[in-house]
């Protein structure tokens, strides 16, 4: 019975996955950037929200991919301050910084034109109440010391930002700057 349960739980597992791979190994292989010559000029960052994946580019080329987790409402985009949700849209690094919780803070510049736009419209539309404030302080950061299990256990925990393992966000910090493109996706 052992040996027919396996295969089929590795058929299930295979079927049911995320389409990115069916182990944690082959879907975050363990790149070693320092042995690139990485210019963090061209680097962008990309981020799927229903993957759960940040991925640092270089132009074209993918340099590595990290588990993400966002925030408590992963599912819909950011129209608000306290909605839990993470934006979706273009934004720019606005600045980078230790943090004493989360080991580094990537600050993007939310809210910006788009998103203020996105805001009014849910406000006019009645969507959110028409006193909702945007919100900000969003950014990509760490998780605190000794909780890198709510990346591992896939726990959207934020209040709308994107949260990596601490030793992945302090790797991804070297190849950013100010200005860098961050692109969050659906």
């Amino acid at each position: 019975m052992h040996q027919l349960l396996v295969p089929l739980l590795l058929l299930f597992t295979i079927a049911c996955g995320d389409g990115i791979s069916t182990s944690n190994e082959e879907a975050f292989p363990d790149v070693n950037l320092d042995s690139l010559e990485v210019d963090k000029t061209k680097t962008w960052i990309h981020i799927s929200k229903s993957k759960r994946v940040l991925a640092l580019m270089e132009d074209t080329h993918l340099l590595k991919r990290y588990p993400v987790v966002l925030g408590f409402n992963p599912t819909d985009d950011k129209l608000r301050e306290g909605d839990g949700c993470t934006p979706e849209g273009t934004f720019k690094i606005r600045d980078l910084y230790p943090h004493r919780s989360w080991s580094k803070f990537i600050w993007i510049d939310y809210p910006n034109d788009a998103s203020w736009e996105k805001h009014e419209a849910a406000k006019a539309g009645g969507s959110i109440p028409a006193e909702s404030a945007i919100g900000g302080e969003v950014g990509i950061h760490g998780v605190p010391a000794g909780s890198d299990f709510l990346i591992t256990m896939k726990e959207d925990w934020t209040l709308g930002c994107i949260s990596l393992k601490n030793d992945d966000v302090d790797e991804l910090y070297k190849y950013v700057q100010q200005g860098t493109t961050i692109v969050i996706e659906k």
